[in-house]
Formats: C-alpha cells, sequence, structure tokens
C-alpha cells in the first residue's frame, strides 16, 4: 500500500436530513410576523392571535408530553417548586414575549421586527453576567456592538419613513427579546432534571393558561369575532410557525448539534424578507440588506466565542 494513502482524511460527513430540518425550521419560525401582519390587515387584535395559536396549537404539545411522561415517568420526580419554575419560565418566556412581540408588530415593519427580536443572544449574555456572574469578555462585547450598529441602520431608516411610532415598536420587540432570553436562559436546569419535550410540554401549558386569563379579563369572548380567513392564519400560524418548526429544530440540534444549528438559524432573518417583500409588499433597500448582514454576523460572532468559553 502507498503511504500516501494514509494521509488522506475521509470526507466530512454532513447529515443532509439535519440541515434540512434546521433551514426549514428556521424559514417556518421567520414567515411568523408576516402571517402576523396579514393577520392585522383582517382586523384581528393581538389579543385575538394568541389566543387561537394557543387554542390550535396546545393540543399538541399535551399529547407530546403526555406520551414522553408516561415512557420516562419512573425517572422523573417533580415537586411542586419545580412545576413552578417551569410554569414561571414559560409564562415569561412566552405569554409575555409573545405579546410584547405582537403589540411592536403593530408599530414597525415585518422585517426590523424579526432582525431585531434575533438579537436575543445578547441579553442571554447580559442575563448570564447579571445571574450567573458569567464573563462577557471584549470579543463578545464587539459583536454585540456589531448586531446594535446593524439594528440602527434599520432602525434610522424605518424612523424617517414611519415616524415616531417606529420607536414604540422597537422597545416593544426588545422587551420581547428580553423575555425570550429570559426563557433560553433559564430553561437549562429544569431541562438537565426532565428532559426538553416535557419541559417544554409544561412550560407552554402555563403560558397558554396565562393567556387564557388575560383574554377573559381583556376582551372576554371577542376572540370569537373573527373571521373565517382570519381564523385560518392563526391555524397556520399556529401549526406551520409553531408547532412544527419547535420539533425540526429540536431534531436539528440532535442530528447535528447546537452549534451548525445556531448558524442556520442565522438565516431566519432573510427569509422573513423575502416573504414580506413577496407577501406583504414591504421594500428591502440597502439600509435592510447592510443591517441584516451587520446583525447576522454580529450574532454568528458571538454564538462562536459562546461555544469556545
Amino acid at each position: 500500500m502507498n503511504d500516501n494513502t494514509k494521509l488522506v482524511k475521509p470526507a466530512l460527513k454532513i447529515d443532509k436530513i439535519g440541515l434540512l430540518c434546521a433551514l426549514l425550521g428556521a424559514a417556518l419560525f421567520s414567515l411568523k410576523p408576516v402571517l402576523v401582519k396579514m393577520m392585522y390587515a383582517e382586523q384581528v387584535l393581538p389579543e385575538i392571535i394568541m389566543t387561537w395559536r394557543m387554542i390550535f396549537s396546545l393540543p399538541f404539545y399535551i399529547v407530546i408530553g403526555l406520551m414522553v411522561y408516561r415512557q420516562r415517568k419512573n425517572s422523573v420526580s417533580f415537586t411542586p417548586k419545580l412545576i413552578f419554575q417551569i410554569s414561571l419560565i414559560g409564562s415569561v418566556g412566552y405569554y409575555l414575549a409573545t405579546f410584547f412581540d405582537l403589540l411592536g408588530t403593530l408599530y414597525i415593519t415585518a422585517q426590523l421586527e424579526r432582525i431585531i427580536l434575533f438579537t436575543y443572544p445578547t441579553f442571554v449574555a447580559i442575563l448570564g453576567y447579571i445571574f450567573y456572574q458569567e464573563k462577557i469578555s471584549l470579543k463578545q462585547l464587539l459583536a454585540m456592538l456589531l448586531a446594535y450598529t446593524g439594528i440602527a441602520v434599520m432602525f434610522g431608516n424605518e424612523l424617517k419613513i414611519i415616524g415616531d411610532d417606529t420607536l414604540k415598536g422597537s422597545l416593544l420587540i426588545l422587551a420581547a427579546a428580553v423575555a425570550f432570553a429570559c426563557y433560553m436562559l433559564f430553561q437549562k436546569s429544569p431541562i438537565k432534571l426532565i428532559g426538553s419535550r416535557l419541559f417544554t410540554s409544561i412550560a407552554m401549558s402555563a403560558a397558554s393558561a396565562v393567556i387564557f386569563i388575560h383574554v377573559a379579563f381583556s376582551t372576554g369572548l371577542l376572540f370569537l369575532d373573527i373571521s373565517n380567513y382570519g381564523l385560518f392564519l392563526c391555524f397556520v400560524t399556529a401549526i406551520l410557525c409553531t408547532v412544527i418548526p419547535s420539533y425540526l429544530l429540536a431534531e436539528a440540534v440532535n442530528r447535528i448539534g447546537s452549534g451548525p444549528t445556531s448558524i442556520s438559524i442565522g438565516i431566519g432573518p432573510i427569509f422573513t424578507s423575502i416573504f414580506a417583500v413577496l407577501a406583504l409588499g414591504e421594500s428591502f433597500t440597502i439600509y435592510h440588506l447592510g443591517g441584516t448582514i451587520l446583525v447576522i454576523i454580529g450574532i454568528f460572532l458571538l454564538s462562536q466565542v459562546k461555544q469556545k468559553t
């Protein structure tokens, strides 16, 4: 045998199914703000969107949660403290994030909404420093600065076109990003105890209960006042933009790891821009292009730094 053949390394195998799951999951998640804008055109209120989205998606999480619990009931130990902790994380991370996101989308374009929400990893790093004393390196700070420079580019352009509502909407989406960052940060401990699927089922059930209480006191039975087309859009949002992508991304992490999955999700804002231009007629200018590129690079660098630390 020729000695040179020993130097040849086997080709790196890429799990195509895992990569496809990540890309498809990112695309479906990115469709949400576009569908929300379409529902607003149908005069559907944020509370009504939240309610029907959970009515359609909650049964899937309950069934899957029960199936997982039956499989693992001998190895999972629940305590009132753990249930309360998971419920609180779900309520903050899903109910508040969803409510702020829906309100913010009323005032800004789908493209700006997605690019601001996409910066949640910066808040994960900041909250990790506050609650767990996780150090923030200079490279992380520079990555955050790059991401927010991208937001500033898009925000400044939209401020000129839309006006003061841009600030109101952007602050609401930032609040949604902070709430979602809390969900991502504080879920680590309970997931180690009961697993991701069971955690998600309990967290989503708790968030649904809070959403139903909110709607009961704010709009009552008004959620029944919705057109057939609006109801169809709520159904599509619940299934295509909530249930399916959550499991696609879980499968992607299982097949290719969290790092490559996060990188794949990074193209989400690009999908949103494509959907927004085609379905809503939003413009895509040099400001959108430059801002999107800066944010994607910034979040990518931040994730790379965090993986090494």
